[in-house]
């Protein structure tokens, strides 16, 4: 079977990066990682290029079924089990699933 990444691209409100990073790095990329189907995540920040995105996570998958697993992130996105932060700009925010080519 066959591994997958979600690739969810997001930027900081304005004034207040610090609040999102530290939102990010000590609880959301925990509570996403507590799902089924995903196994692990990384942050990145852009260092050089044009993109409208500033930060990129990259989530490693496990799953046989990643649309639902997807599926599942978006359904507790914003709930008690996986609040979001006011610090993040949601509006730009934007995600993509991939899958290995073996």
């Amino acid at each position: 079977m066959p591994k997958q990444i979600l690739v969810a691209f997001t930027n900081p409100v304005d004034g207040r990066e610090a609040e999102y990073n530290e939102w990010y790095d000590n609880r959301h990329l925990s509570d996403v990682c507590r799902l089924p189907g995903f196994v692990s995540a990384r942050r990145y920040r852009l260092l050089e290029g044009e993109s409208e995105h500033r930060y990129m996570a990259i989530y490693e998958m496990d799953s046989d079924d990643p649309k639902r697993d997807f599926g599942q992130l978006a359904a507790t996105s914003g709930t008690d089990d996986m609040p979001m932060s006011g610090a993040m700009d949601s509006a730009s925010a934007s995600a993509l699933l991939y899958e290995e080519i073996n």
